[in-house]
């Protein structure tokens, strides 16, 4: 794989900004959000509230590598007039946007310049492609690197000695390099899991396709242990073998999971230490169990401006914190139908690991869609169609569904205290929340809404 510097990356930005390095990182500024160094006043203001309300609603924010935000410079924020970014921002730059560089030594900034504020959300849109486009760049590099033993280390688990060793002292870090002489450096990979082998690959495909399935990935985890004794034998058939099954595990992980490995433990300033990053990350199960949210279907209220649900919703959706404090989970109809079927399927039978084919619940989706938008039969069963799965088994417009799906409940749980994997459902990935933790009304657990 071509292996190139970031610097050498065709940024849609370049126009009118460009990637500076600092030595020193600049205190106070947090990765991913455009600063705009401006007075506050109420055009500002507006912009900048303009464009927050444009990120919280964006339709890819389910591709993010992470989360972008966008705020005032604050004032208490001290940058060197002679650091390349205090010279910029003197000439009349005005936006700055941190970014991670696990690969660098020093820290990383897009610097822009725009003459007027009313067009910032389009430099902002151009800022969030380019820092992801770099993100998943350098994470490639970062685990195209390091070294198979220090990934094993970040599966397993590593003591708070070795943390303070990879992690706090970059001098030291497996993940940093130790010359001046590379900087930006990073991967042009169309899928960063390719740079762990063709195997990792494949077996994301197979995963993705259902040919993997959901039980059959949480037994190659629970392998882990085994491969990585395997790897060290003295047997190089043995450990040829544990290689192949250890690019397999790692093809089974979701890339959200790989970059939550990545920013537990390596993003973060002070990164966190966990005894087991496998169950932290991967265990859908017991963070199901462990939950302190609950997921609420309720009939519709008379007000609905404290959550605007649109009119036709006979049924509105939240999560609920242990306070009684409700959160909307917005999707479309299709969508929050096929969810629904999965919360009634696990209050109604409770199967582990039990993943609600839609091919197969043709009534049960007519009832359920019936129900939560007040639609007459031909409505619901048009609804269905629209699906239009084919006898090939393949996704048809389920995939769009099962991203919405996805979408609603990231968008959710963003300034939630818990990751949203429990409550997901698709066709990788099963409900793992317990029953107890769904609240439903009790006409959408009758034999109507059966589950097969």
């Amino acid at each position: 794989m071509e292996q190139a510097y970031i610097n050498d990356i065709n940024l849609k930005s370049s126009f009118f900004a460009r990637l500076t390095e600092e030595r020193h990182t600049v205190n106070g500024l947090t990765d991913g959000v455009v600063y705009v160094v401006s007075e506050e006043n109420e055009e500002a203001e507006t912009a900048i509230r303009k464009v927050k309300e444009a990120l919280s609603s964006s339709m890819f924010r389910k591709t993010w590598v992470t989360d972008y935000g966008c705020d005032f410079m604050p004032k208490d924020i001290a940058i060197s007039s002679d650091s390349q970014m205090g010279k910029l921002i003197a000439e009349g730059h005005n936006l700055v946007m941190p970014l991670i560089a696990p690969d660098s030594n020093a820290h990383i900034y897009l610097v822009g310049k725009i003459d007027n504020l009313m067009f910032l959300d389009s430099a902002v849109s151009f800022l969030t492609v380019d820092a992801d486009l770099i993100i998943s760049s350098v994470i490639s590099h970062a685990l195209s690197n390091v070294s198979p033993e220090t990934i094993e280390a970040v599966l397993t688990g590593l003591s708070e000695q070795e943390v303070e060793r990879l992690f706090v002292h970059p001098s030291d870090s497996t993940f940093r390099p130790k010359t001046d002489d590379i900087h930006f450096r990073g991967n042009h990979a169309a899928n960063p899991i390719s740079v762990i082998g063709d195997t990792a690959v494949e077996t994301e495909r197979r995963f993705h396709s259902g040919e993997l399935t959901y039980q059959e990935r949480t037994k190659m985890l629970s392998k882990l242990p085994n491969i990585i004794k395997r790897r060290k034998s003295d047997d190089p058939q043995v450990r040829a073998k544990a290689d192949e099954e250890y690019q397999e595990l790692m093809g089974v992980l979701s890339k959200r999971e790989i970059y939550k490995m990545l920013d537990s433990l390596l993003l973060s300033a002070k990164p966190s230490v966990t005894k087991n990053i496998t169950s932290e990350v991967t265990d859908r199960e017991a963070m199901g169990r462990k939950t302190a949210y609950h997921i609420v279907l309720s009939k519709r209220e008379k007000n609905r401006k404290p959550y605007n649900f649109h009119d036709d919703y006979a049924y509105w959706l939240f999560i609920k914190e242990k306070d009684g404090t409700l959160h909307p989970v917005k999707m479309q109809k299709a969508s929050m139908t096929i969810y629904v079927l999965s919360l009634i399927e696990k209050v109604t039978k409770d199967r582990n690991n039990y993943i609600v084919d839609v091919k197969k619940n043709h009534k049960a989706y007519i009832e359920a869609n019936r129900r939560l938008f007040d639609n007459k039969e031909e409505e619901a069963e048009k609804s269905y169609n629209g699906l239009k799965i084919n006898l090939e088994n393949r996704q048809g417009k389920l995939g769009e569904c099962y991203s919405d799906i996805e979408f609603a409940l990231q968008t959710t749980f963003k300034n939630l205290k818990e990751d949203y994997s429990p409550f997901l459902a698709n066709r990788q990935f099963p409900l793992t929340i317990t029953k107890e933790k769904i609240e439903l009304p009790p006409d959408f657990v009758t034999q109507k809404t059966y589950i097969l």
